[in-house]
């Protein structure tokens, strides 16, 4: 079992633009030919075609990844994986770990310059649990109960303990509503990026929100462009099209110039699993399968 590594190009010598708003006619003063540590400027980047835009009913991983930085989660999952407060500032556990009390950020705004309440939480979990194939349905699978206890106050009983349940919560918090329209799906956040469609086509916006409560983002935007597949992203990534996209440790050579672009590798939650066929060749030989066996690193997979 080999956890992925994936690599993510990056383009260095971008020219980064002082906004990617409509308006044309800014100064230069913000332009910057290296975007390390830089605030400020404009990121192209890569998604595919979506479903949906609805973020906890989509199941297109680019798009998904994409909405990220549209919502929030009531926390975060940094490369630790130990859960960090989000929209959830704090929370506690009863005694026999059945009820899990959330307390709320009170300075939330979604995008369209309404509060964000606990209402909203609520009616996200129970679209989850509606859509029972949907990407984020473990997560809510041992919530038995819900309750709001306040509009900054929710409590979520489960059908067993469970001691990590916690950090299962990093799925994007929705606006409550209606019944949702998946094909209309029109993206409200509350994260570091705003949404926009310019009914360009293939070209997806996302601005940054100057009333997100983590602070100020360090583009000012993000400019997404739907393409059919990551081969496709590749040979843009090349041409300069995009500048950031994600490769193999096998192809990403034949995609980095060594003075115009970079790479980084980035571990995902991915694994590869090796199936042995015990009746196909030396795998016969319990010798040789004792012999993969051994050579399988199970410390570094603890770890």
């Amino acid at each position: 079992m080999k956890k992925i590594v994936t690599l993510i190009l990056v383009a260095v010598m971008i020219v980064m633009t002082a906004s990617c708003g409509e308006n044309k006619n800014n100064n230069n003063s913000n332009k910057n030919k290296d975007n390390t540590g830089v605030s400020g400027g404009e990121i192209s980047i890569f998604s595919y075609k979506p479903d949906t835009l609805c973020p906890i009913l989509s199941k297109n991983q680019a798009n998904i990844q994409m909405l990220n930085i549209v919502y929030d989660g009531l926390v975060s999952l940094p490369e630790n994986l130990y859960p960090e407060a989000a929209l959830a500032e704090s929370w506690t556990v009863s005694d026999d770990g059945l009820r899990w009390t959330l307390t709320l950020r009170q300075d939330v705004v979604w995008h369209d310059g309404t509060s964000f309440e606990a209402k909203d939480v609520l009616y996200t979990v129970n679209q989850i649990k509606a859509n029972e194939d949907g990407v984020y349905s473990y997560n809510v699978s041992l919530i038995k109960n819900t309750r709001e206890l306040g509009p900054y106050k929710v409590e979520f009983e489960l059908t067993q303990p469970w001691s990590n349940f916690v950090s299962l919560l990093y799925f994007p918090i929705i606006k409550s509503g209606g019944e949702i329209n998946l094909s209309d799906y029109k993206p409200i956040g509350t994260g570091p990026y705003k949404f926009e469609d310019r009914g360009e086509g293939n070209v997806f916006y996302l601005v940054r929100n100057p009333k997100w409560w983590g602070g100020k983002p360090e583009s000012d935007c993000i400019v997404v462009r739907m393409l059919p597949d990551n081969n496709t992203a590749l040979y843009a990534f090349s041409s300069g099209s995009i500048d950031m996209t994600i490769s193999d440790d096998m192809n990403w050579g034949r995609f980095v110039d060594p003075v115009s672009a970079s790479y980084t590798s980035v571990k995902t939650p991915i694994f590869h699993f090796l199936g042995i066929n015990h009746e196909s060749g030396a795998l016969q030989f319990p010798e040789v399968r004792k012999s993969i066996s051994y050579s399988i690193d199970r410390q570094n997979i603890i770890d």
